[in-house]
């Protein structure tokens, strides 16, 4: 879905959880050199997305609303270079003045035309990151990590994620840079790997079935699920984390989404909003793997590999064309010939290739027959599940 329409859209949510560096190379420029490239670049292609070029201790450094200050390595005349190989290329007119910066990211090449001579700084904030291992009802602990405003003691909300992908990489940065509009307001961030992934313990089932009997009050081992796990994650952060305001929003994208749905069906009290968005809702009748009965191929055999074949994501990449690949043999031939053993996931496209009790357990929207907290949904025409899901 577009980056752009979740954060539009997410930004709903804050009304529900507030009560009413490296070393220049050979190629030394001096600092009153390096002034000449500072100020704003904005290309035709992306015009909501301005480059600021700036001096930070005597290096040319580069930041956008959404992205972190980078300092910039000088590599050449005129050209300077980020730590991910990104390279900027200045250009100059007829009288020696900066008019444009041309962004080289592998093969890819945009021309950049200067606007301004003053940089926009971005307005990030400082957060203090904690990791922790929370208990779920069942012994079983989850691993998340928490981000908090570095410069106040204010009861605030939380913002939570769940998701399967791993939350190792979040950190003050990557808050400020993703959620930006929201991280300037000020939350609780919490972002935790579900039972079975990364540094959670348990075990992992794709998208798992709300369990018969479901009861988000019972303490019985055997009746866990996703809902459950949200509920307890949020029950341990009311009462574990410091200076909250008892208030808490979950969010999620797709999996996540799938999640963040699971969080509001018998949700804990002190949830107050979700947004799923483009979340996978039925797997067989409309999401990701099944189109009313026609299996798709190839999703069915990356995303079981993906999320199934190890702990920590485990996506790539043929070494061939998928549509050879794929026309080559069957499906059981295609899992057999990569060398990834027999998932879970596979083994249920063979035995359960009918809509069975297998598929409808999984499937989340009979458990959605009563709103008790705010939810904002989101989807996107253009998203490879369609609409279904939403």
């Amino acid at each position: 879905m577009s980056s752009r329409l979740m954060r539009n859209s997410i930004l709903v949510l804050a009304s529900f959880l507030f009560p009413a560096t490296a070393c220049l190379s050979a190629h030394t420029t001096t600092a009153g050199n390096l002034d000449t490239y500072v100020g704003q670049f904005r290309s035709q292609d992306e015009p909501d997305t301005i480059l600021s070029f700036s001096r930070v201790d005597n290096q040319l450094a580069v930041e956008t609303a959404r992205m972190p200050i980078n300092k910039l390595q000088s590599v050449g005349q005129d050209t300077f270079s980020a730590s991910n190989g990104t390279r900027f290329v200045f250009e100059r007119d007829a009288s020696g003045k900066i008019m444009a910066v041309k962004r080289i990211a592998g093969k890819e090449e945009t021309l950049i035309e200067k606007i301004g001579d003053q940089p926009q700084h971005n307005h990030f904030l400082p957060y203090d990151r904690q990791e922790v291992m929370i208990p779920m009802r069942d012994g079983i602990k989850l691993h998340a990590i928490i981000l908090r405003p570095a410069d106040t003691k204010t009861p605030l909300p939380f913002l939570m994620q769940r998701t399967p992908y791993g939350v190792a990489a979040s950190t003050s940065d990557v808050i400020n840079a993703r959620y930006t509009e929201l991280a300037q307001s000020g939350y609780i961030f919490v972002m935790e790997d579900i039972r079975g992934r990364y540094g959670s313990e348990g075990q992992f089932l794709m998208n798992r079935p709300i369990v018969e009997g479901h009861d988000p009050n019972s303490s019985d081992p055997n009746k866990i699920d996703e809902s459950t796990d949200a509920y307890d994650t949020v029950a341990w952060l009311i009462k574990n984390v410091p200076n909250n305001n008892g208030r808490v929003g979950v969010v999620g994208i797709s999996y996540p989404g799938f999640l963040a749905m699971e969080a509001g069906i018998d949700a804990h009290p002190a949830v107050k909003a979700v947004s799923p968005q483009a979340p996978m809702t039925n797997l067989w009748i409309g999401d990701d793997f099944f189109h009313n009965g026609a299996f798709r191929q190839t999703y069915g055999y990356d995303y079981a590999i993906g999320l199934e074949s190890s702990k920590e994501n485990a996506f790539g990449k043929l070494n061939e064309d998928a549509y050879d690949y794929f026309l080559k043999g069957s499906f059981a031939a295609s899992t057999k010939s990569s060398g990834a053993g027999d998932l879970p996931s596979w083994q249920a496209f063979f035995t359960h290739p009918a809509y069975d009790a297998y598929w409808q357990s999984r499937a989340v929207e009979k458990h959605l027959n009563k709103v008790t907290v705010p939810v904002l949904e989101v989807g996107g025409w253009w998203d490879q599940e369609d609409m279904w899901g939403p």
